[in-house]
């Protein structure tokens, strides 16, 4: 839970801290925070899936979004034992939510849904192959 903590907060942190100082910037703060947790400079660009810390991002910009993506998280892994769909479908299932219902921030979930996408792509291939692992409930 450490790791899940401290990645959730290293974007937090940044995030609200560029959206009460500097408002017009806080998409460039939260693409700048998940980009770092992803592809960080000192590990050669491999770093994590980037689904913590795009939950971080999302506490920091709306509660609201958070909350679809947990609950759509659970569901998904409730129904399928995989992490990494419920990480997939969740951050599409935000995407899709902001798109109908509030506009302002589709074009970045969006973007952080395509390198979520791209960073699970090992585990795509193993969830065609069934050779995925189930979390155990």
């Amino acid at each position: 839970y450490s790791t899940l903590s401290l990645d959730v907060l290293k974007a937090v942190i940044p995030v609200l801290y560029v959206k009460v100082n500097y408002p017009e910037l806080v998409y460039v703060g939260a693409l700048s925070a998940f980009l770092g947790h992803v592809f960080p400079i000192w590990l050669k660009f491999k770093g994590g899936k980037g689904v913590a810390t795009y939950l971080g991002v999302l506490t920091a910009l709306s509660y609201e979004f958070f909350f679809i993506f947990g609950i759509s998280w659970l569901v998904i892994s409730f129904l399928f034992r995989y992490a990494s769909l419920s990480s997939i479908v969740s951050s599409l299932t935000v995407f899709i939510y902001s798109y109908f219902f509030n506009n302002n921030f589709s074009l970045i979930l969006f973007i952080f849904f395509i390198i979520i996408l791209y960073t699970h792509r090992g585990n795509i291939v193993r969830l065609k192959n069934s050779e995925e692992s189930k979390i155990k409930l």
